[in-house]
């Protein structure tokens, strides 16, 4: 191992070098006791971004629910808006209330009801004759294809549109 001090220097007794070295900053520039790090740095008592978001989300408004006064958090009111925008058809809503349930609930939902999004305002009983019409539509094209399972259907038909395509 080599030594970095010139022949000239005189030898310094230990803890006492003040010209530094490897890995040893100089006496001068060393953190004095009591203090180290970034003096000028974040304050003592300032809030960092998640204690603020955290802050946010649970802040309590008061509310009317069906004309029942509620208290909701922010976050709770995120959510209903959310959900309230994906049941009028919102794609964007629909997409970040499946993406949130995904994450943080059950997606399975309840026997006892649902929610459909439908692009237009018309009648159920309309609503059901159209799928039932495309269903069985879908039922004589399976049946054409010779399969009964809907992914090979959709590939079997995909690879058909590409032939008459090219």
């Amino acid at each position: 191992m080599t030594n970095h001090r010139k022949e000239d220097d005189p030898p310094t007794p230990e803890g006492n070098d003040d010209s530094g070295g490897y890995r040893k900053p100089p006496k001068a520039t060393r953190f004095k006791k009591g203090q180290s790090g970034n003096g000028k740095g974040r304050p003592k008592g300032a809030k960092g971004h998640k204690a603020i978001v955290q802050e946010i989300a649970n802040e309590l408004h008061d509310v009317g629910i069906e004309g029942l006064p509620s208290r909701l958090s922010t976050l709770e009111l995120v959510l209903v808006t959310l959900r309230n925008r994906a049941m009028a058809s919102d794609l964007t809503a629909s997409r970040f209330v499946d993406d949130v349930l995904s994450r943080y609930g059950n997606r399975e939902i309840d026997k006892q009801g649902g929610y459909m999004i439908s692009p237009e305002a018309i009648p159920v009983k309309d609503w059901i004759a159209r799928e039932e019409a495309k269903n069985a539509r879908v039922d004589r094209e399976m049946t054409a294809y010779g399969t009964a399972d809907y992914s090979e259907y959709l590939r079997l038909k995909e690879e058909d549109e590409k032939k008459k395509a090219g």
